[in-house]
């Protein structure tokens, strides 16, 4: 059966150290702020799930926190993102699994009648059977953010408290062997929190200094190119003793001008070099 995280909080420091460069700089380059109240509007949201995963979960889907808008009580929660369209073809073979057509009555106006539309709908019951049954597993690196401007782009968000990933994550999948990031704010809060507790090599076993400070102690991180991984070998004091693959995948977001196909492509090189059914 799949764990769900502790609902405590515990606060990152190095969450809101990958936060920063999404401030001043790329506000300043967006849309203009209508008024000063929305410029510092910030609504503060918790995670409304944390982590699934379960003991067999051997590749884990790394995020950076759920949407505005969510249709199912899971990850990927809408249908404007590509993941469970890429999920079923990596899986399954067909885009269309995780989705359901539905009948929704659509009100008449004036003299005509209400009739019927089919709607084309994510199928929460099946995503979540696949979910359980599957050596995969989801997780978010931020619990708790603030969000600005009301929607869903992680520059938008700042991480005000990040998952444990050593205790709500890896302590329930001893079996993990690899983390797929969907997005490179996911990817350094995820590199901040291994960094201290293991060393990073390339796929061709060199050294990589993943999380580098300058002499002003600015943070600098090693972004994989997209497709790229690192292998992440941890210390005799780290809490989990599993090496582990940090890939960088594409986000599945429709915002990323990317081709399905290509997404598609990323994702099953990633899932097939660990799992045998993909």
């Amino acid at each position: 059966m799949p764990s769900l995280s502790s609902s405590k909080r515990k606060t990152c420091a190095h969450a809101k150290q990958a936060a920063r460069p999404f401030s001043a700089a790329r506000r300043a380059a967006a849309r203009l702020p209508n008024s000063l109240s929305e410029e510092s509007a910030c609504v503060d949201e918790e995670h409304p799930i944390g982590p699934f995963v379960h003991t067999n979960s051997c590749v884990l889907v790394c995020g950076t926190f759920p949407p505005v808008k969510k249709f199912i009580t899971f990850y990927y929660p809408n249908s404007s993102n590509d993941m469970w369209r890429v999920l079923g073809e990596v899986f399954f073979h067909d885009k269309n699994h995780f989705y359901a057509d539905l009948e929704v009555a659509r009100p008449g106006k004036g003299s005509r009648k209400s009739s019927l539309r089919v709607v084309h709908c994510l199928n929460e019951a099946e995503i979540r059977k696949f979910s359980m049954s599957h050596p995969i597993g989801f997780f978010d690196v931020c619990r708790r953010i603030c969000r600005r401007r009301g929607n869903s782009s992680d520059d938008n968000i700042e991480a005000l408290e990040c998952t444990d990933v050593f205790r709500d994550v890896l302590a329930h999948t001893p079996r993990c062997e690899a983390i797929i990031t969907t997005g490179t704010l996911a990817l350094t809060m995820l590199l901040d929190a291994l960094h201290s507790c293991g060393s990073f090599t390339s796929a061709t076993g060199e050294a990589v200094d993943a999380v580098a400070r300058n002499r002003l102690g600015k943070v600098k991180y090693n972004v994989l190119r997209l497709g790229g991984k690192l292998l992440w070998t941890p210390n005799t004091t780290a809490p989990y003793q599993g090496a582990l693959w940090i890939y960088r995948a594409p986000s599945t977001s429709r915002a990323l001008p990317l081709k399905l196909e290509d997404k598609i492509g990323h994702y099953r090189a990633m899932f097939a070099a660990h799992l045998h059914s993909v």
